[in-house]
């Protein structure tokens, strides 16, 4: 049902201050604070094997390799819903419906190469990558992400030059000089693969595949090692922890940029391996009256929130909004702890010149808040199940909205990220929310509420959406103030949860020690959170365990 935008109730003014306003203090101090990382996921790897995570990692990898472009546009999510047959809901970020329907046409393309394909041929690719369903999917997966995967290609050519200078000016050993030459077969790949002037579609794909191969058949063991301990051995030249840069510096050094590179890279090839996996589990998944249903994305808010412009002045107003409530000290931040970190830090702010970035922060030209993706999927599903329940009747025969094996596996949104900081607390707030992918803890001040319509049939929707803003506004306070005494805010550099990824699983198999060692490593690089994708595989039995 398509309500007119005239029915929305709107947000009232004070609370639309109460939350924005720490919002974008927390967006602003990043940059002038010691950032802390978001503490890494562990790796349970004693945990059985699990089709629970394993359908978890296929829809987050349906997400992700619908996420065609840098920047948040196209983040996208997935709700897998059974009513009568299984229907795939999907919404991005940022897609017009055009866009939208491109994404539809590609996904049901590759379902249908994998209901088309015998038992036999699943099982015979999931083993063996080089099969031509393999090729087939991962071609498909590689045209639509070009204007990604372009960018992941040139800068891995580009750092893995630096990187070899680096090797050969050093003089290295026999096993460096080793590990060069296959690098530089790598680097020479992904040169090649770059678009040039006339490349057509099809060498685009065939280099860029060929680059692929060759990184799962290199990119293990003794190489992978040896770029790691590079990573470690710049980190430590820096002489300085990873979490203590500011956000304005830059990520890493050539060998952390090129390690990124290649785990994005195999990120893709990967997600290859979860659909033919899921299309083996789960063959209804794939019939033939699956429906993908785009979710149209929500409006750029074009107004921006009448807050104060300075950040002394929003502190000073939250401790007397505190003090005038008989409020202490506690998580809605105001009392005198927070009074006097206040006076502690009022002139570091300035200095730092957080009223100039809160300035920028919120000019019309900047601030164009939208519903993210995973809350656009959650709340289809909310209205669609008010809907049908207002209309239910004992003689209706029809079957209820659901998720995919709702009873086994739970409800489940998808994402090609990992959740921000905001819809982490909307989803938490909510109560009966469902499950998200973990967050990464990053706020973005770009960040709405989906839309409350007077005409959709829940007349308490407008008071529950205050009160879950309320919820969240007390968390982002607190959150607020504790980085204001600290000096520090989480803060993910790449939000992308495939940050260095998985090159252990290039053989197709990985042990619990071999994982232990990659959490180690990733802890010393500060590379923050620990793939989704190799969590579920460890958990599912795709990854072995010694």
């Amino acid at each position: 049902m398509n309500l007119p935008p005239s029915d929305i109730i709107p947000l009232p003014a004070a609370l639309r201050k109460r939350f924005y306003e720490p919002v974008v203090i927390l967006c602003c101090v990043p940059r002038y604070c010691i950032r802390n990382s978001v503490e890494a996921v562990t790796y349970e790897v004693d945990t059985p094997k699990s089709l629970e995570h394993t359908y978890c990692c296929f829809v987050d990898k349906l997400c992700q390799i619908c996420d065609s472009q840098r920047g948040g546009e196209t983040v996208t999510s997935f709700g897998v819903i059974r009513l009568g047959t299984v229907q795939y809901w999907f919404a991005s970020n940022q897609r017009t419906a055009a866009e939208l329907g491109a994404v539809r046409g590609y996904i049901t393309g590759i379902f249908q190469a994998l209901s088309g394909s015998s038992k036999s041929d699943v099982k015979l690719a999931i083993a063996n990558p080089r099969r031509a369903l393999y090729s087939e999917i991962l071609t498909r997966i590689v045209r639509f992400n070009r204007g990604r995967i372009e960018l992941y290609v040139e800068r891995l050519s580009k750092e893995l030059g630096i990187c070899l200078d680096d090797i050969y000016d050093a003089d290295g050993s026999q096993d460096e000089n080793s590990n060069a030459d296959d690098l530089s077969t790598i680097k020479d790949l992904a040169q090649f693969a770059q678009t040039r002037p006339g490349m057509s579609e099809d060498e685009y794909a065939t280099q860029t595949q060929t680059l692929m191969y060759t990184l799962d058949d290199l990119f293990h063991g003794e190489l992978e090692t040896f770029v790691r301990e590079k990573c470690i051995a710049t980190q430590a030249k820096r002489g300085n922890k990873a979490a203590q840069r500011s956000v304005d510096e830059p990520l890493g050094s050539p060998w952390e940029d090129a390690y990124h590179c290649i785990g994005r890279l195999r990120s893709y090839f990967l997600a290859v391996k979860i659909l033919l996996s899921a299309r083996k589990y789960w063959p209804e998944l794939f019939g033939a009256d699956v429906q993908v249903v785009p979710l149209p994305s929500s409006r750029p808010e074009r107004d921006p929130p009448s807050i104060r412009k300075s950040a002394d002045r929003i502190l000073h107003s939250m401790i007397q909004a505190q003090k005038s409530a008989g409020g202490g000290g506690g998580g809605g931040g105001g009392g005198g702890g927070e009074f006097k970190a206040y006076r502690r830090n009022t002139a570091d702010l300035k200095a730092w010149g957080v009223d100039k970035r809160i300035q920028e922060v919120t000019h019309q030209s900047h601030f164009r808040p939208i519903v993210h993706a995973e809350v656009l999927v959650d709340d289809a599903v909310r209205r669609a199940q008010r809907q049908a329940s207002a209309s239910h009747s004992e003689e209706d025969e029809e079957e209820p909205l659901q998720f995919f094996r709702e009873a086994e596996f739970g409800r489940y949104i998808g994402s090609s990220k990992p959740t921000c900081r905001l819809c982490a607390l909307y989803f938490a707030a909510q109560g009966d929310g469902p499950r998200v992918r973990p967050p990464h803890g990053n706020v973005y001040h770009n960040w709405r509420f989906p839309d409350v319509f007077a005409g959709d049939g829940d007349e308490d929707a407008g008071q529950r959406r205050d009160a879950v803003l309320e919820k969240m506004a007390a968390t982002l306070r607190a959150d607020m103030w504790n980085a204001i005494r600290s000096k520090s805010v989480p803060w993910k550099a790449w939000d992308s949860n495939d940050t260095a990824t998985n090159p252990l699983l290039a053989r197709g198999t990985a042990t619990a020690a071999s994982v232990v060692d990659v959490l180690a490593v990733r802890v010393v690089l500060n590379l923050i959170e620990v793939d989704s994708e190799l969590n579920c595989l460890l958990k599912s039995g795709l990854v072995k365990h010694e």
